[in-house]
């Protein structure tokens, strides 16, 4: 009879624990899935995908001759044939992002930000304007969990790929605006001092939360007009 007690204990405790880490395989797999789904997509695009794995560089643009006007080229550098939205979106080849962008007023405003970010990437007003002087400063989520991937067009999950040298694209009503990323930063989550650019030039920045799965950091990356479409 003790035995037989002492064997069922056993089996149950054998039993919880065995419990206990399929539930905890159950939610990293439920909360942190959208990540690894997103780093073995970009691997398959590395692989399989034309458009990310020769995504252009600034290299591309050296070697093409064209007129300067004045620190910048009026020459689309590669040809984009079908951007999410024409008056306003990122397009970023390498990692696979073609997304609307949608217009925060207030980035002060969580609420508004938030709401912003269920539909596409945001765009902080108050910024510069693509193609203007200064700094168009861009936000999306990185995906955190299932929830949140549901929730939010986490389209920055792989912003972290990008390297100095690569090419994103920002259309704005109808002209396209091609950016080389020369910076990249991880910053705390409270610093905003990425939103306005002193430097005298014309960038565009895109932030999101780093790593993915946390919030408190966030992974800048900038980049510097060197051309535009004339129309």
């Amino acid at each position: 009879m003790i035995k037989a007690n002492k064997k069922r204990k056993k089996t149950v405790i054998l039993v919880t624990l065995n419990a206990i880490m399929i539930l905890g395989i159950f939610w990293i797999t439920l909360f942190y899935g959208p990540i690894f789904y997103h780093e073995i997509r970009f691997a398959f695009m590395q692989i399989f995908d034309e458009k990310s794995r020769n995504a252009p560089k600034f290299e591309d643009l050296l070697a093409k001759r064209v007129e300067d006007i004045p620190e910048v080229k009026a020459y689309p550098i590669h040809n984009i044939d079908n951007p999410k939205n024409r008056d306003f979106a990122i397009v970023i080849p390498k990692i696979g992002v073609n997304e609307m962008v949608v217009v925060v007023n207030d980035i002060n405003n969580d609420a508004e930000s938030e709401e912003a970010m269920k539909k596409g990437i945001a765009w902080a007003r108050g910024s510069a304007i693509p193609g203007d002087y200064g700094n168009a400063f861009f936000f999306s989520h990185s995906t955190r969990n299932v929830q949140d991937m549901w929730r939010y067009n986490a389209q920055f999950t792989l912003l972290s790929k990008l390297e100095r040298g690569d090419l994103f694209t920002i259309f704005y009503q109808g002209r396209q605006y091609d950016y080389v990323v020369d910076a990249i930063r991880i910053i705390e989550a409270d610093d905003r001092s990425y939103f306005n650019v002193e430097e005298d030039g014309r960038f565009a920045t895109l932030q999101t939360c780093y790593p993915p799965g946390f919030d408190t950091h966030r992974l800048v990356v900038r980049g510097r007009l060197v051309a535009f479409s004339t129309k």
